[in-house]
């Protein structure tokens, strides 16, 4: 416990990043045998880390290949119809959120991400901050399907649970929580 407040100590200071001080800390409590491989082992999820290296990878295609702005330009032009921003934040909303409910919310963010960034280039948008937050508040929204969210995966087999019951049961909070997202993001961003 110590040697993490001293690791988050030394990042405020500016002395060593946060990164760095962990390091060090982990480290030194290898060195001095308060930490064994096979603990480090048993409190890294692989499998959660490969699916996000992979999703990284993704998200980085989508930028480097060109389709983040191919698709700024259809969430633009399928939204252009409604408010301006409100409706952009509303298709990157609703491609974010659709993604997570088929992958994890990582995955989806990393994919949208290029995407998000895209859109407010395109509009010569400077402060990206609303959109950003749009689609992390949509990435952790799956209340439709057992597959995108942990939680509701864990559930689903000992609850007895059907996938019909998180559709019927998840519709109404899908569309609250959408819709407090957007209008709060675009009310906190004076995006009205």
């Amino acid at each position: 416990m110590l040697a993490i407040l001293g690791a988050f100590i030394l990042e405020a200071t500016n002395m060593v990043s946060l990164f760095m001080s962990l390091f060090l800390i982990t480290g030194g409590l290898a060195i001095i045998g308060s930490l064994t491989v096979e603990d480090v082992k048993k409190s890294l999820d692989l499998e959660l880390m490969v699916m996000l290296a992979l999703a990284i990878g993704v998200g980085k295609a989508i930028s480097n290949s060109g389709a983040d702005q191919l698709f700024a330009n259809k969430v633009i032009n399928l939204t252009a119809t409604l408010h301006p921003t409100m409706g952009i934040l509303l298709g990157l909303y609703l491609i974010t959120n659709i993604l997570t409910m088929f992958v994890t919310n990582a995955a989806a963010v990393a994919i949208t991400f290029p995407i998000a960034l895209a859109t407010g280039q395109q509009l010569g948008i400077q402060d990206f901050n609303p959109f950003l937050l749009t689609i992390a508040f949509a990435s952790s929204a799956d209340f439709i399907t057992p597959f995108g969210y942990q939680t509701n995966l864990m559930v689903f087999g000992p609850g007895g649970y059907k996938f019909i019951d998180y559709i019927k049961f998840g519709i109404i909070p899908t569309f609250i929580y959408m819709a407090c997202t957007i209008f709060g993001i675009a009310s906190w961003y004076n995006l009205i």
